[in-house]
């Protein structure tokens, strides 16, 4: 699986300048492989808690969703449960303390298959180069935390 992630890097390299054309291709990338996108936020006890998101809608109308787990609340909020990750940096590291959104994105950090290389392409593509990595699960993966979502509106 090596080679996975070295395609995943090539793919990801490129001219930052694009047309529409081009910009619509990465976009359509981007929901071929969809890396784990979380909102993060602080609870009024300091807790991180977290909320997932995925794209969904019509292929011509794609936006950014929050996907509510069966334990969640309704708006999807739940506590962060990834404990016993090991985050490095520390994953407070890279939360600033500005208000507005805090997205983490994952994905992992060796591919095991063709859908794995895909979330590693479209990671490194939209939000890489990581700011670091955790071990959850006895794997690797990569993070980021962003500010904004690419390529498709938030839904309401």
């Amino acid at each position: 699986m090596e080679g996975m992630g070295l395609a995943a890097g090539q793919a990801a390299a490129g001219n930052p300048t694009t047309t529409a054309e081009e910009e619509a291709g990465r976009c359509e990338q981007l929901r071929a492989g969809l890396p784990y996108v979380t909102e993060v936020r602080h609870d009024p006890n300091g807790a991180l808690e977290i909320r997932q998101y995925s794209v969904r809608g019509s292929s011509d109308k794609p936006q950014w969703t929050v996907i509510p787990a069966t334990d969640s609340a309704p708006d999807g909020w739940k506590a962060l449960e990834m404990s016993q990750a090991d985050f490095s940096p520390p994953l407070e590291t890279s939360l600033t303390t500005e208000k507005g959104f805090h997205y983490l994105i994952f994905a992992p950090a060796q591919a095991d298959n063709t859908y794995e290389n895909e979330q590693l392409v479209s990671f490194i593509g939209f939000f890489g180069p990581a700011d670091g990595t955790f071990e959850w699960g006895g794997r690797t993966y990569n993070y980021a935390v962003a500010k904004k979502l690419p390529c498709f509106p938030l839904g309401a």
